[in-house]
């Protein structure tokens, strides 16, 4: 037995299923209640065809969202790339973009217009750095 509730504190309905211990609760995502009672019967669908044994077809979207928005960021579309990337994040997928890497690092620097590390100076990457990140 399933049900969708305001909780306080949130603007959202939120769905719940089943008994302690073996309770799931998540939030709808949605601050209509139609739209809530749509996801409940879709949720509620899902968990019977679990309950059953049927596997559910699940699609993974990390690689097409990480793939796009590469191409995003390449085309300096900025406005477009931080929407992208904020429902990445949504959604708990770090983007290898925000990884930037020693060579990133020395373009900013010759775009700032800063001179370049002297080896022994503070900051010079050291030899296996350089071979790393070839």
């Amino acid at each position: 037995m399933s049900r969708i509730y305001k909780r306080s504190g949130s603007p959202y309905w939120w769905f719940t299923s089943g008994t302690p211990p073996h309770r799931k609760q998540k939030s709808t995502g949605t601050k209509d209640k139609r739209v809530a009672q749509a996801i409940k019967s879709k949720w509620d669908e899902e968990l019977a065809l679990r309950n059953a044994g049927i596997s559910i077809a699940t699609v993974d979207l990390k690689e097409p969202f990480l793939n796009y928005l590469k191409i995003l960021e390449q085309n300096k579309k900025t406005s477009t790339y931080k929407t992208l990337k904020s429902a990445l994040n949504m959604l708990g997928i770090s983007s290898p973009l925000d990884k930037r890497g020693l060579w990133d690092n020395i373009h900013a620097k010759r775009k700032r217009g800063e001179a370049p590390n002297k080896p022994g100076d503070k900051g010079y990457p050291t030899e296996k750095a350089l071979k790393d990140s070839q």
